[in-house]
């Protein structure tokens, strides 16, 4: 049988090309399914790998504390979260040696922000001064604002690099006097760029004030509620303790009985990779199960047009078993022609599925990564759909007797 196979083969190529436009037309789907399984692979690995990097650009010692129990939905709950407070943080202060720093902020609305005849919005963050040194935001140019900015509520502002850009173009912005939400504020600093933002939302375009300053620009009050507590640990400290430490203190502190749920959310950096790339997994799971969808497609394409070219070739069945050929090696013929139809689709739809996650990584500045296991399972899947959806066709064929099939017609 092994001798028969490279004849097989040939014929079954000599047939696909005779046919070029239909057998196109059967494997479009097939092209289509591989593609978008590449590509779908490539680019949620690239945003793993964006979503790792920018979480560890912060640091492995970070702790992050934030208002509400993010696992509790409900608006019965919702309504009696207790706020975190500066009070809370001016706690945590002292409250164990390993903590090295710890700071306070709290995130509002985009703002408008003009120099002169120029303007653009930008989300708003308000924190205490070590936050920016805490979260890795360097600064480009400059001075963050201090201690005494926080005190007398000093209307001073550190910009995004393309916040920077968008008023300043290559000027110098350090010592300008702009209007946030048409109040004076001057800029005292630029941060340095992020290279791991995302395309949806970047970081480059944030502005940073003293918390005090923030609120009253927000018009949110002067009150002592903040959104989210940061917390930096040292490097040699059990982080495990310490988270499980401020738990238990936060808790006592807001007078939670045993049972009852938390209500605040505590997070490492570790957990946060974890929580991102499980809903990256699913995200990407669900697009891999709509390209999938396209396979099965594809495959059923294949097989009806397989098992009309069956009913197209039934004389030429005929004529081959009446020269010697045996129902295996019919078989053989079918399936031979289905899989090589589908392995053309998945060379094809393999190096679209390569160039496009790197065309829109161009256009979008999205990192992506193929792998050669994603393209290559990729191909074996191909060759398996057409062992499959070939199989019935195939052996439709080889069921024909000498007899049936030179009578046909």
């Amino acid at each position: 049988m092994s001798h028969i196979i490279p004849f097989l083969a040939t014929t079954a190529w000599s047939t696909i090309t005779r046919n070029k436009s239909r057998s196109f037309l059967t494997i479009l789907s097939i092209i289509i399914g591989i593609a978008t399984v590449i590509a779908t692979l490539a680019i949620g690995r690239g945003a793993q790998e964006k979503i790792r990097a920018r979480i560890a650009s912060m640091g492995t010692n970070v702790l992050s504390l934030y208002a509400g129990n993010s696992t509790l939905l409900s608006t019965a709950h919702a309504k009696s979260v207790t706020r975190l407070t500066l009070r809370d943080v001016e706690f945590f202060r002292t409250l164990d040696p390993a903590i090295v720093y710890v700071g306070g902020l709290s995130r509002y609305k985009d703002v408008t922000l003009q120099y002169h005849k120029k303007s653009t919005t930008a989300p708003l963050t308000g924190t205490q001064p070590n936050v920016l040194h805490i979260t890795n935001r360097m600064l480009a140019r400059g001075r963050s604002y201090q201690a005494y900015d926080l005190h007398k509520k000093a209307a001073v502002i550190v910009l995004g690099s393309k916040t920077a850009e968008s008023l300043f173009g290559s000027h110098d912005p350090i010592g300008k006097v702009i209007r946030v939400e048409n109040n004076p504020c001057i800029v005292i600093g630029v941060l340095q760029p992020i290279e791991n933002h995302s395309s949806f939302y970047d970081s480059n375009n944030e502005v940073y004030m003293p918390l005090t300053t923030a609120k009253r620009f927000a018009g949110s009050g002067m009150n002592d509620y903040i959104q989210n507590i940061i917390f930096s640990i040292a490097l040699d400290a059990p982080m495990n303790t310490i988270e499980s430490l401020i738990r238990r203190v936060l808790r006592s502190r807001h007078q939670l009985t045993p049972g009852s749920p938390d209500d605040f959310t505590l997070w490492n950096q570790s957990s946060m990779m974890v929580a991102a790339e499980e809903s990256s997994n699913t995200f990407n799971l669900f697009l891999l199960i709509v390209a999938s969808l396209s396979l099965l497609v594809g495959g059923l394409g294949v097989s009806n047009i397989m098992l009309v070219t069956v009913t197209e070739r039934t004389q030429e069945i005929g004529i081959r078993m009446a020269l010697g050929a045996s129902p295996a090696v019919i078989l053989l013929q079918f399936i031979l022609e289905a899989i090589i139809l589908c392995l053309i689709g998945g060379c094809i739809g393999a190096l679209l599925g390569i160039a496009t996650p790197y065309l829109l990584a161009w256009f979008l500045k999205w990192p992506v990564v193929v792998t050669p296991f994603s393209v290559g399972i990729s191909i074996i899947i191909t060759a398996f759909i057409g062992l499959f959806f070939g199989f019935l066709p195939a052996r439709r064929a080889a069921r024909l007797t000498i007899v049936d099939a030179l009578n046909d017609h």
